[in-house]
């Protein structure tokens, strides 16, 4: 069965019209960049400082199979963690967080807490899942005073 048509047989015989861009240098140094303002019903929901880190972790669903990873923010609330599992369809998470020391010491350590997971999507700019989850229970009462202390006082870099 022929078709009148058929994408492969056919020859575009169209020209493509070209831009004039004799006087594109001109017309980039009269550019102005285009400032937006924050939506008017958007609210931060944030209610504390978030700390960029990258510490290794490891994750389980229902104490199975672990996987690893690392955070890529956190805060005493809760971390976003980029990972090569997808966690679409699971609830809650396990996580060891393997705190990095201050110098002098070596052993990082390690803070493990119950987590809900609030959202889940691949980061194309890590080239890896990254899943935001919500702190509910630490192991400890010691994990989450530890924590924050370490939060406060050797993280650099806060985002608001």
């Amino acid at each position: 069965m022929t078709s009148d048509l058929d994408i492969f047989s056919s020859t575009d015989n169209a020209e493509i019209p070209l831009c004039d861009i004799s006087d594109l240098s001109g017309i980039l140094e009269k550019a102005q960049p285009v400032y937006t303002a924050p939506p008017k019903s958007g609210k931060e929901h944030r209610t504390v400082q978030r700390y960029i880190v990258k510490w290794r972790i490891t994750a389980s669903i229902d104490s199975q199979q672990l996987h690893h990873g690392h955070i890529k923010d956190i805060s005493i609330k809760g971390a976003a963690i980029l990972h090569e599992h997808n966690f679409h369809s699971a609830e809650f998470l396990k996580l060891h967080i393997y705190v990095s020391p201050p110098p002098p010491a070596r052993i990082p350590c390690v803070v493990e807490v119950l987590c809900k997971i609030a959202y889940t999507l691949f980061d194309s700019r890590e080239q890896r899942y990254r899943t935001g989850v919500s702190f509910l229970k630490f192991g400890t009462d010691h994990d989450p005073v530890f924590l924050e202390e370490h939060l406060k006082n050797h993280s650099l870099t806060v985002l608001f």
